[in-house]
């Protein structure tokens, strides 16, 4: 659930990162970009403050940072925040 808004949530699986806007009635694909569509993630982190920063891992992929602008992979300070 994103921290500024309840009705956001954002969940990952073997097709990639999804979000819904409505509190999970509909959910879309969250394109970045970068190439993360559709890779499997494993594990997904939101960071607490009032943006939309996810840091997604795919077992095969690495680790990639997300700011709501662009991705990519991760860096070893994005890693550790």
């Amino acid at each position: 659930v994103a921290p500024d808004n309840p009705a956001h949530i954002i969940v990952a699986g073997s097709a990639g990162i999804f979000q819904s806007f409505d509190g999970g009635a509909h959910y879309g694909r969250l394109d970045d970009g970068a190439g993360i569509e559709g890779l499997p993630i494993q594990s997904l982190a939101l960071q607490p403050s009032g943006s939309l920063s996810i840091l997604a891992a795919s077992a095969y992929n690495g680790l990639f940072f997300f700011d709501g602008a662009e991705s990519g992979p991760a860096t070893a300070a994005e890693q550790t925040r």
